[in-house]
């Protein structure tokens, strides 16, 4: 039974959930989130995970990241449809997770089977929207599409109320906080050199995939400014590798180094 309030810091729901989520720090983002409202979501890694998952226990809802290898989610989402049918079992509602989204988006994830869709990162009050929208019957479609996009403010390499407010998420994981950040730390590494090991080969899919991941993780972390070239990266990738992209990964590898010693600080702060 649902304890449902006014207080979005006191909402709590007893909902069976499933997360669809290639990315180690988003998956960390939204188990803590979850955790604070009273859920304990399977994750799954990738879209065939998310099928066997599926095969074998009953969800609510499930939440389904819209840009995965092998099995992205709108074909793992037609798959789902596909079982549930077969096996006469009742609608799971099926919410996409985008980076970000463009205008005719939501029709195309409709058309795939889904029934709504969030830009990440995750958010606390846009989450507790969409479960009661699709589960309560009680949230608003459209304040919960209104408040989906965060402003990149221009300074700092970590936006302080995004951090905070993954601060305040992850209070309900122990530890979560840092093995979040640890998460992320370890992303600054990989990722830079599968960037700068492609754009040598002139390897636009792989430069392409690092760049997503890198946006959508540096989103989740709090650090804007580099999401924000991430995207700008991403968006140049499927051209041909020119000089524009290798100013922008020099930017992106600034940008880095300003992150890395805010996430040193921070990390020191939560071991003390």
């Amino acid at each position: 039974m649902n304890d449902i309030n006014d207080n979005a810091d006191s909402v709590s729901f007893d909902y069976r959930v499933l997360v669809v989520e290639d990315e180690e720090v988003n998956r960390f983002v939204a188990r803590g989130i979850m955790a604070s409202i009273g859920i304990a979501p399977d994750l799954a890694e990738s879209g065939a995970e998310a099928l066997a998952k599926v095969a074998s226990n009953h969800y609510d809802l499930i939440f389904m990241d819209v840009q995965m290898p092998e099995m992205d989610g709108l074909e793992t989402t037609a798959l789902i449809r596909q079982r549930l049918h077969d096996d006469g079992r009742s609608h799971i509602p099926i919410i996409a997770l985008t980076a970000f989204a463009l205008k005719g988006d939501r029709e195309h994830f409709l058309e795939a089977g889904m029934d709504d869709y969030m830009t990440k990162p995750l958010m606390r009050d846009n989450l507790i929207d969409m479960l009661k929208c699709w589960l309560d019957g009680r949230g608003d479609p459209q304040l919960n599409q209104d408040r989906q996009h965060i402003q990149a403010r221009p300074y700092g390499p970590l936006d302080a109320a995004r951090f905070a407010e993954l601060k305040q998420s992850m209070r309900s994981v122990p530890d979560g906080l840092r093995k979040v950040l640890e998460s992320y730390q370890e992303s600054l590494v990989r990722l830079p050199a599968t960037m700068a090991e492609a754009i040598d080969n002139k390897d636009s899919e792989a430069l392409y995939r690092a760049a997503h991941s890198l946006k959508s993780n540096s989103a989740a972390a709090g650090a804007l400014k580099l999401s924000a070239l991430s995207a700008d990266l991403e968006n140049q990738a499927d051209k041909e590798i020119t000089e524009e992209i290798e100013t922008i990964f020099l930017q992106i590898e600034t940008e880095i180094d300003r992150v890395k010693v805010a996430l040193k600080a921070k990390l020191k702060d939560i071991s003390r």
